[in-house]
């Protein structure tokens, strides 16, 4: 290495600047000629060992670059075999805008690695290991390095910024006036329920309390009636005497033990899970999911009237759920208690979800004239029609609502953005296909498509389960099949999970299913459905850890021929026991998911 013919004589260097002893690898240059064995024409091969060598005292180095090795002009490269003696060393360099690799051929070599803020670090190599040193600052090319590290900046300025912007329009007060309105209902729900549980008690200990001194009496009445019997007959015989006086002991005895008691009542301290309440999104790890452990539900509501199995969805937040009955529309708490009600007029409801950015339910009638999409306002109630048609399905993400024809058979899937309406048509089904149902999650949009080529009443026809990108123009991300057992006449449906995925129902006269399908195509689980002799027709997520099941019922009477019910299911990641006695006695918990019924 020649230390003069490398460093560039017009360079400004502090006297204490180390660096300024040193080489650069960027644009190797050997002191001595170098024979070139090849043409320009092979560029991309160069035998550094039949080239002449530089010999120095620790070892000896073939060396080329661009001069020498076409292939590396303009690439600030170059390569080297570099021989070592025992104890040799070569000569220090630095690396400001190159990499450097490292290959043992054969030996082992020691390898120090400076920084240029003095911190160091040595590696051995031996026989076929290789090191990289990445390139690094330097004083001479630290305005470059700005430079590149300033336009790496500037986009990341931007995002912060714009960040800064978002965190500005978010409303604190609002976030915590909403949300603690849910922890004073809780409150107060839990001020109810141990009320209630002491009013309970407290009954208990003084039904008992009287019942303990009413049976004292009642021995005593006895006792007194006995000697009064044998007093007036003079006929008492020792055993009577021995009887009467263990009898007088033991109620003495019973008596003190009472009245001397510290507590007739043991109470054990209330525990309050830590996990009960949690702030924050949960994690997916926070909210397993696991359909073939649901447990029998707790809570049922009964819907007798015949529309009554059209369809139900939930609120953003998942803490309202809307249903329908008898020509009324409710919207339910997580308890089913009806919260708001309004009287629906336009009939038949074929599907309903939920636009969150507008905080609006969307409904889809496909009745006589009336026939169209309307909105339901959550705070107001209002109702109002905003499209006319026949529509099969649809699904809302945050700026668009996804909609499928009424037709039998229809390819086409309908994008209106819900801001203004503005349509896009998508035919992404075959010939002879059609979506019968679809649900929004996470930017993506799962549909069920059914082939309407076969005979209606074969009960496997061909279906598909496909995801597709709301946020890339519908790119279709991955499909899987499925056989549904009632076929095109079924009450299949499919409901978003969140971060668990999707959750499907397969109903038939043979089949009642719920098949739960992860965010990337994979079935999880599949329960055969047993509770309440119901088929599953409808599901839904409330809040984060209820599920509700709308099932249908089959009377066989002459008029009223089926009734509807829902269940809502539980999670439990607590105490089982410590919940079964705060909330409903008959919830009964498990490690999985537990149910309450609505019917």
């Amino acid at each position: 290495f020649d230390i003069k013919s490398t460093i560039p004589v017009k360079r400004n260097y502090c006297d204490d600047n180390v660096f300024h002893k040193l080489c650069t690898t960027d644009v190797f240059n050997s002191s001595k000629s170098l024979e070139i064995i090849l043409s320009q024409k092979h560029a991309n091969v160069f035998h550094l060992s039949a080239s002449e060598p530089d010999n120095y005292e620790g070892g000896s180095i073939y060396a080329a670059d661009e001069t020498v090795f076409p292939i590396l002009k303009n690439q600030f490269g170059s390569v080297a075999m570099i021989t070592l003696k025992v104890n040799g060393i070569r000569q220090p360099h630095w690396h400001p805008l190159a990499w450097e690799l490292n290959y043992v051929i054969s030996g082992k070599v020691r390898w120090s690695i400076v920084g240029v803020d003095g911190q160091h670090d040595t590696f051995i190599l031996e026989e076929r290991e290789r090191g990289i040193e990445r390139k690094n600052l330097c004083i001479v090319h630290l305005k470059q390095h700005d430079d590149v590290l300033n336009d790496q900046l500037h986009p990341l300025v931007n995002e912060i910024n714009s960040l800064a912007e978002k965190f500005s329009q978010i409303d604190g007060p609002s976030i915590l006036k909403r949300e603690g309105a849910k922890l004073q209902a809780w409150r107060q729900e839990a001020i109810r329920i141990v009320n209630g549980y002491y009013e309970q008690t407290y009954q208990g200990l003084e039904e008992f309390i009287s019942e303990t001194l009413a049976e004292g009496g009642e021995e005593i009445k006895r006792l007194r009636l006995n000697v009064r019997d044998l007093t007036e007959n003079q006929g008492a015989r020792n055993d009577d005497i021995d009887w009467i006086s263990e009898d007088i002991d033991r109620i003495r005895k019973q008596a003190i033990v009472e009245e001397t008691a510290q507590s007739l009542v043991h109470i054990r301290p209330l525990v309050i899970g830590r996990d009960l309440i949690q702030i924050g999104c949960l994690p997916p790890e926070a909210t397993p999911f696991d359909i073939s452990r649901l447990a029998a539900p707790y809570l049922s509501e009964y819907f007798d009237e015949r529309y009554s199995y059209c369809g139900m969805a939930v609120t953003g937040n998942g803490q309202q759920l809307l249903l329908y009955e008898k020509n009324i529309l409710y919207i339910f708490d997580h308890l089913l208690r009806a919260e708001q009600r309004v009287k629906w007029d336009y009939g038949y409801v074929s599907q309903i979800c939920y636009a969150n950015s507008v905080k609006k339910f969307i409904l889809l009638c496909s009745e006589n004239e009336e026939s169209g999409v309307f909105t339901l306002e959550t705070g107001t109630m209002k109702i109002e029609k905003i499209l006319d048609g026949r529509y099969r399905s649809g699904a809302c993400s945050e700026t668009h609502l996804y909609l499928s024809q009424g037709q039998r058979v229809s390819t086409a899937l309908d994008q209106y953005k819900l801001a203004d309406l503005e349509l896009c048509r998508f035919h992404i089904c075959k010939k002879d296909e059609s979506i019968s149902r679809m649900a929004y999650n996470l930017d993506m949009l799962a549909l069920i498509i059914f082939n309407c080529g076969c005979n209606e009443n074969n009960y496997e026809v061909q279906s598909r389960i496909e995801v597709r990108s709301t946020a890339k123009r519908l790119e279709k991300l991955w499909s899987i099949p499925m056989k549904f057992s009632g076929g095109t006449l079924a009450y299949d449906s499919i409901a978003s999970l969140k971060i668990m995925g999707w959750l499907v129902t397969d109903t038939g006269d043979t089949c009642r299913r719920l098949i739960h399908i992860s965010t990337d195509g994979t079935i999880q689980s599949t329960l055969d459905y047993e509770y309440a002799h119901g088929y599953p027709i409808d599901t839904a997520l409330l809040g984060t850890d209820s599920l509700a099941v709308k099932t249908l019922h089959y009377c066989w009477s002459d008029d009223e021929y089926q009734s509807v019910t829902v269940a809502l299911y539980l999670q439990a990641n607590y105490d089982s026991q410590e919940l079964h006695c705060h909330w409903l006695d008959c919830l009964d918990l498990t490690n999985a998911w537990n149910a309450i019924m609505i019917i």
